[in-house]
This record gives structure tokens, C-alpha cells and sequence, in this order.
């Protein structure tokens, strides 16, 4: 319901090139999950328009409102426009983007620098020594006196 929507409306006209639109989008993977520009691609219709940000919430395309359509209705759409002509565009921004899981910059896991050096050694023990190994060559025996005579 665009009644629903917190953030500011803005229009953009946008003229299909050999590349498309321009930008790309996310969402509409889930009931009532929005449609939002993901990016806009440098030096195409969007980027040049200037009107587009990433995290812009799709409303309308021409005079169809696509809240709650899915992103291959949304995707099929955009497709059935012929090259060379336009498209008029309800946006709404005000929207953080969805977590995308398969883009390579939300990695969970930071980068890993690998070192190639020597394994340090803290207290004479090498980092890959099991305790057992440790302790048996630094570990001394305590002398055997069983064989002594205690003089008094």
C-alpha cells in the first residue's frame, strides 16, 4: 500500500539503452518485501538522469504501482520495454537496502593476510607443539637416590 510508505516520492523518466535502464535492483523475493535499487551503473540512463540512488524503493513503473510483485514480474517488465523508449518511475527513498547474502561485500569473514615467516616461539615452545611433545623435551627427571647411603 503506497499509503504505507515513509520517505520522500520522487519521479524520473528513463530512456532504455542497448545496456537497459542503468541500474539494478533487489528484493521482491519475499511476500511484501520491496523492490529497491541496488545500483546504478556508471555512465547509463540512470546515472546520467542523476535522479536514481541506491536503496530507492521502485513504486510505480509507468502506471503500474509494483508493490508486492516479485522481482522476476518487476524484472519482466522492465524487460518488455523496447530499446530507445522510456519509462516513467515512482521512487520512494528513505529505505536502507535489504543484507544480500550473495554479494561478495557483505562477507561475514574479514580478508586473511597470510605471512610466510618462521612459527614463533613463546617459552621455548614452538607454536605446533603438542603439550605431550612440550613437556616431554624440557621435563627433568629427578635424581634416583634410592642408591645412596644416608650417613647420619
Amino acid at each position: 500500500d503506497v499509503s504505507q510508505l515513509k520517505g520522500t516520492f520522487l519521479t524520473t523518466s528513463l530512456k532504455k539503452s542497448s545496456m537497459g535502464f542503468g541500474f539494478t535492483i533487489i528484493g521482491g523475493d519475499e511476500p511484501d518485501e520491496f523492490l529497491q535499487v541496488k545500483s546504478v551503473i556508471p555512465e547509463g540512463p540512470a546515472a546520467v538522469d542523476s535522479k536514481m540512488e541506491m536503496g530507492d524503493v521502485i513504486v510505480y513503473i509507468n502506471d503500474i504501482c509494483v508493490l508486492g510483485h516479485t522481482h522476476a514480474e518487476v524484472v519482466k517488465i522492465f524487460q518488455s520495454v523496447p530499446i530507445g523508449q522510456c519509462v516513467n518511475l515512482v521512487l520512494c527513498r528513505g529505505y536502507l537496502l535489504p543484507f544480500d547474502p550473495d554479494d561478495p561485500s557483505n562477507s561475514l569473514v574479514p580478508p586473511i593476510t597470510i605471512v610466510d615467516r618462521q612459527p614463533v616461539q613463546i617459552n621455548g615452545r614452538n607454536n605446533s607443539d603438542t603439550y605431550v611433545e612440550f613437556g616431554s623435551r624440557t621435563s627433568r627427571s629427578a635424581p634416583d637416590i634410592s642408591d645412596r647411603h644416608l650417613h647420619s
